[in-house]
C-alpha cells in the first residue's frame, strides 16, 4: 500500500472534520446545517480507522499525532454533548420536580426531620447535662484529645498522608456495615 497516496487521498476528509469541529466549537451545534452533522459523524467514524491504520502500520508520529487530535475533538463535541443542556437539567430537578416530590412527601419528610430534630435535642441536652454521657457516646481518648489537649481528632492521621487515607477508609466502611447491621437488627 502506498501511504503517501492514501494521505494525500484522505487528507480532504480530514480537514473537513477539522473545519466542522471549529464551527462546532465556536458557534455551538445549532449553527450547523443537519448534512454537516452526519458528515461529522461519518468522519468520525473514518477518521478513527485512518487512526487505527496509522497505528497498524507505525506511520508518521506527528500525522499520528494529528488524527488523535481530530479524534479526540471529535469525540468531545459528539458523545459529551451541550454542557449547558446539562446544567438546564439539574435546575429544572431544583426548581420543579424536587418541590413536587417535597409537596408529595410532606407530612413524611417533617416526620423524619422531627425525629432528626428531636433525637438532637435530646442528645444536645443529655451532653451538657451530664458529663458522664457524653462518655457513653464518645471515646474516652477522643474526648481527652479534643477537650484536654485542644487538639482535633485528625490532627494524629493529618501528619502521615497514606496511612490517614487508609484510617479513614477504614473508618467509613466500618461505620458502613455497622449501619447496614444496625438496620438489619432493626
Amino acid at each position: 500500500m502506498d501511504f503517501r497516496r492514501w494521505i494525500a487521498r484522505r487528507d480532504q476528509d480530514w480537514q473537513t472534520l477539522d473545519q466542522i469541529l471549529t464551527r462546532l466549537e465556536t458557534k455551538g451545534i445549532k449553527s450547523l446545517p443537519t448534512e454537516d452533522i452526519q458528515q461529522l459523524a461519518s468522519l468520525y467514524r473514518a477518521t478513527s480507522a485512518d487512526l487505527a491504520r496509522a497505528k497498524t502500520h507505525d506511520l508518521n508520529p506527528r500525522l499520528r499525532q494529528n488524527l488523535q487530535s481530530l479524534i479526540t475533538r471529535a469525540y468531545g463535541q459528539i458523545y459529551q454533548g451541550d454542557r449547558r443542556q446539562e446544567w438546564n437539567k439539574v435546575a429544572q430537578f431544583y426548581l420543579w420536580q424536587l418541590p413536587l416530590v417535597l409537596r408529595q412527601t410532606f407530612s413524611y419528610t417533617m416526620l423524619a426531620f422531627g425525629i432528626f430534630f428531636l433525637a438532637s435535642v435530646i442528645a444536645w441536652w443529655y451532653s451538657w447535662r451530664d458529663p458522664t454521657f457524653l462518655e457513653l457516646v464518645v471515646p474516652t481518648d477522643l474526648i481527652s484529645t479534643v477537650r484536654d489537649k485542644g487538639q482535633l481528632w485528625m490532627g494524629s492521621i493529618l501528619t502521615m498522608k497514606p496511612v490517614a487515607a487508609s484510617g479513614i477508609m477504614i473508618n467509613n466502611l466500618s461505620v458502613a456495615f455497622g449501619m447496614v447491621a444496625g438496620g438489619v437488627v432493626v
